[in-house]
């Protein structure tokens, strides 16, 4: 049940925060020599029981345990739906391209807000009536195209338009300028992402009328319009965000990686909320101990996935992004 006290909701959550993964954590994991000494490191910590667990599954437990506390005493209990509706989104996008390709699907999140069984049975059958009203218009829209046959990515890029519908109204209706800029520029970043990623691989301009969001502060129009030379949304994406777009300039002169500029999207988000990190009376300090917790998770997994797949220290070391502001 929420409650009406910001100063209970902190005290609370400061009792979660001191079991947090920290930064010392994640730096024995990177360090660990291969995979299974890794998974002891899990161990160690205390993040799992034994190393023959699922670290995947208590990576989705801890973010969804953060985001339950973030419900069940922040005054506004759904604040954490705009952390957990990208997860909904992912688990549609995948359920429903493995039911039309006949095969089981794989990489599932149990932290979204709707249970991954009722999603699962909602796709089975082609009923969405338990999931928010956009996520149910848009994959009403999708069955009825599915009949003569659908691309992937256009899949993808409608569950995504309508997950950052939901966020954007989410948002507002919360009211707080800081979750509305987060949201805000997720969608700008998500979008510049997108197209130079296309442009890295020479699609045609086209594309990108299907995968962008409809974001305010960089419309879908400008940056199709600039799609051939992308580097005069510098000075529009600088007043978005500076840091983004310095590392923006730097990739367009060669100097990083989309890796790098992808990185630096998500330090920026994290950033927004960084003046109330020692406010632990203030809202917004719940949503950065959410938020936190997601890219703690995060970080866990690229570095067990990095780990299993062979990957160097320093190649990890390269892709971490910040687990705090």
């Amino acid at each position: 049940m929420a409650q009406s006290s910001v100063l209970f909701a902190a005290a609370k959550i400061k009792m979660k925060q001191s079991k947090a993964i920290s930064s010392n954590d994640i730096a024995r994991l990177i360090e660990a020599d291969g995979f299974d000494s890794a998974k002891q490191v899990l161990v160690d910590i205390g993040f799992m029981p034994t190393t023959q667990d699922d670290y995947e599954i208590f990576a989705d437990k801890y973010v969804s345990s953060a985001c339950s506390y973030l419900e069940k005493y922040s005054p506004f209990p759904t604040l954490s739906n705009v952390l957990l509706f990208p997860y909904d989104a992912h688990n549609l996008k995948v359920l429903f391209k493995a039911r039309l390709l006949g095969v089981e699907p794989n990489y599932l999140y149990n932290c979204g807000t709707v249970p991954l069984q009722k999603l699962k049975h909602a796709i089975l059958n082609h009923h969405y009536g338990i999931l928010p009203h956009a996520f149910k218009v848009c994959m009403l829209e999708l069955e009825k195209l599915s009949v003569t046959g659908i691309a992937p990515y256009v899949i993808d890029a409608m569950i995504d338009r309508a997950c950052y519908a939901l966020l954007m109204e989410q948002a507002q209706a919360f009211g707080n300028p800081n979750v509305i800029e987060y949201v805000e520029k997720k969608m700008v970043f998500i979008n510049i992402m997108m197209a130079l990623r296309l442009q890295q691989m020479h699609k045609p301009q086209d594309m990108l009328v299907d995968l962008l969001l409809d974001s305010k502060r960089i419309s879908k129009q400008r940056i199709i319009s600039h799609y051939a030379a992308l580097h005069q949304l510098q000075s529009q994406l600088h007043l978005v965000d500076k840091d983004f777009a310095e590392a923006f300039a730097k990739y367009n002169h060669g100097q990083y990686s989309l890796a790098n500029v992808e990185k630096e999207a998500d330090n920026s988000l994290l950033k927004i909320f960084k003046k109330v990190k020692f406010q632990s009376l203030h809202i917004d300090a719940l949503m950065l101990y959410a938020l936190t917790t997601q890219r703690q998770a995060a970080a866990l997994r690229l570095v067990m996935a990095a780990k299993q797949s062979g990957a160097s220290v320093e190649d990890i070391k390269e892709r971490m992004r910040n687990i705090h502001a």
